[in-house]
């Protein structure tokens, strides 16, 4: 458990491009989530005051998609990562 813990924790990161986000997350199983820009369709922040106070900004991002999944949840490391992926949202 410990190592499965600690393996996401350094696997998980967040990469915004001009036309597409690439979230990786994962322990064991390294998974990879692409999204297009065009298809997001609102970002929630789920951030916690105590997460905040410590660094860590968690958002979860709703996409169109053809699955019965269409949100992920991301973790951000850092606040800049948090302000970039805000910026994307579409009023």
């Amino acid at each position: 458990m410990f190592i499965e813990w600690r393996l996401e924790y350094k696997n998980q990161g967040l990469a915004i491009d001009n036309n597409k986000i690439t979230i990786y997350k994962g322990g064991f199983t390294k998974q990879i989530i692409v999204i297009y820009k065009k298809h997001i369709i609102g970002i929630d922040s789920e951030t916690t005051h105590y997460r905040m106070k410590k660094g860590i900004y968690s958002y979860r991002i709703h996409f169109k998609t053809n699955s019965f999944t269409n949100t992920v949840f991301v973790k951000c490391l850092n606040k800049i990562d948090g302000d970039r992926l805000l910026q994307l949202r579409i009023y």
